[in-house]
Parts: structure tokens; sequence; C-alpha cells
């Protein structure tokens, strides 16, 4: 790939994405496989996304112990998917997902942030909890919870 190429692609990317195929580059930097040609890319891989992220917590639910596991989802999420959303729009996301869906609990304002302060661990990465001792519910439901969202985004 030429010099001029490269640039071509990096001022696409700046101006807002690309698509190329089923390639999604987006200028936050994030990387999407998905298959649609809809100029409002967007949203709908938003919709994806949600849908994927709603039909993973149900899979998990039963792994579930309170309205705090929510926080070891969203760390799962923010460190196996690159999750760019905050914690506050992951708990708007998950609370319409518990209504629309049926899932066991329910996710009111603060309750990502409530466990952060009484869990430091949910600071680290995933990867490091076990190495950190970290109680092995939290480890086991954020594996299982990976595994359900990589089984989700593989439909797509």
């Amino acid at each position: 790939m030429n010099n001029e190429v490269k640039e071509q692609i990096l001022q696409q990317i700046m101006r807002g994405g690309l698509i190329i195929g089923n390639l999604i580059i987006e200028n936050s930097g994030s990387v999407t496989y998905n298959s649609y040609d809809n100029t409002d890319h967007h949203k709908l891989k938003q919709e994806v996304n949600r849908e994927a992220i709603g039909r993973a917590i149900r899979e998990v639910q039963c792994y579930m112990w309170g309205k705090a596991a929510y926080a070891v989802i969203f760390c799962a999420m923010r460190d196996g998917f690159k999750y760019g959303d905050n914690a506050t729009q992951f708990e708007t996301t998950v609370d319409e997902l518990s209504h629309e869906l049926g899932l066991d609990y329910p996710c009111p304002p603060n309750t990502i942030a409530s466990s952060f302060y009484n869990n430091s661990y949910l600071k680290l990465n995933v990867e490091r909890w076990e190495a950190m001792n970290v109680k092995p519910r939290s480890v086991f439901l954020a594996k299982a919870f990976h595994e359900a969202m990589v089984k989700e985004l593989e439909k797509f």
C-alpha cells in the first residue's frame, strides 16, 4: 500500500469512519466486523451490540448474585471487547434491557460506581483478577460472560 492510499484511508477515518466490505474502522480507533452496507452503520452497530449484550447477560444471569454483578460484566466488556461507553451509559442500556428481556436484576443508576467504590479490584484488568486473588465468583462470572458474548458476536 503506497502513502497516497494510506493518507486517503486516514482522512476517511478522521471524517467519522470508513467501511471496507464488512470491516468498519471508526475515528475512535475501534474496528468492527459486520456485514451490512447501510450508511447508518453506527446506529445498527449499537443495536447489534446492545442486543448481543442483552442475550449474553441473559445467558449468565444464573451466575449473578445481585445487581452489583453488573460491575463485573461492565469490566468484562471494557477489557475483553473494548467497550466504549462509560459506566453510566452501560447502566442505562442494561436497565432498559432488563425490562425488555425480563432479566433477573435491574441496573439502576450508580450501581457500577458503588461497586467500584467498594471493590478496588474492578479497576484492574479482568485478566489480572485470578493472580490478584479476586473473589472466585467474580472471576467465574467475567469468564462466563466473555464466552457468552463471543458466542453472540459470532452470530453476526
